[in-house]
């Protein structure tokens, strides 16, 4: 069961899996419908799932399982932990949500993209992790009991804290599904809705990664203005949304 956001991280392991094993991976989409790339995200997925049938590949890519955001306010202990979290270290608000998500259809062992890297999430998660066997296989879990994180995390397995974005593109080439994995997406704020706007946060995230051609000439242009420039481009863009 792995968490498929249609993004490089997520992509990459549900490729890995089916093209190197005969495992049936079904991925599951939670759509954040405040969020204006989900199309281009499902859009993206569906086109990577019909590529896939193609590939002779002793694994099955299932199609995703697409669901709506789940009710955080129906577990008052997850919103406690991800509120002592979010306060300690910015832990990001899908964190809750995918925990009430997990929790609801009864999900343990699904996969987070969590990769390595030095982002805030990697770097609290890597001293509380542990490997151990479940259902013949060794996974990566929290391993910290009574804190809150294992609250957020008792569902969750992180098998890419240990790979690099760089890496994965390496190991993508390797395996002859690099050009399937440059159709994942990324950006959560695409231009005209088909862009990479430049701005948001994973976009900012492809540049200091070496991944920064994945934005394209636009999204490059954007990421390279001054901080002061780049904040009246953003501040014009929210404007034209409202005016629409």
């Amino acid at each position: 069961m792995v968490l498929w956001t249609g993004g490089w991280d997520s992509t990459f392991r549900v490729l890995d899996l089916i093209s190197g094993s005969d495992a049936i991976v079904q991925p599951y989409y939670v759509v954040d419908s405040g969020r204006r790339s989900h199309r281009m995200e499902l859009s993206r997925m569906a086109e990577i799932v019909a590529a896939v049938a193609s590939r002779g590949w002793p694994g099955r890519l299932e199609p995703p399982d697409v669901v709506e955001m789940p009710d955080t306010g129906r577990h008052p202990d997850i919103r406690a932990a991800w509120t002592t979290l979010h306060d300690e270290i910015g832990l990001g608000s899908q964190y809750e949500w995918l925990a009430c998500f997990a929790r609801d259809r009864d999900l343990r062992g699904l996969e987070l993209g969590v990769v390595a890297g030095g982002s805030k999430t990697e770097t609290f998660l890597r001293p509380r992790v542990v490997r151990r066997m479940e259902v013949g296989r060794e996974v990566t879990v929290f391993g910290r009991e009574g804190e809150p994180g294992a609250v957020l995390f008792e569902r969750m397995t992180f098998p890419l804290l240990a790979t690099s974005k760089a890496r994965m593109g390496e190991i993508a080439a390797e395996r002859g599904f690099r050009d399937l994995l440059e159709r994942s997406w990324f950006c959560h704020d695409p231009l005209l809705g088909r862009y990479a706007c430049g701005l948001c946060v994973p976009c900012r995230d492809a540049v200091s990664r070496g991944l920064a051609y994945r934005l394209g000439w636009r999204g490059q242009a954007i990421a390279l203005l001054p901080g002061r420039l780049s904040g009246l481009v953003a501040k014009g863009r929210r404007r034209l949304r409202q005016r629409r």
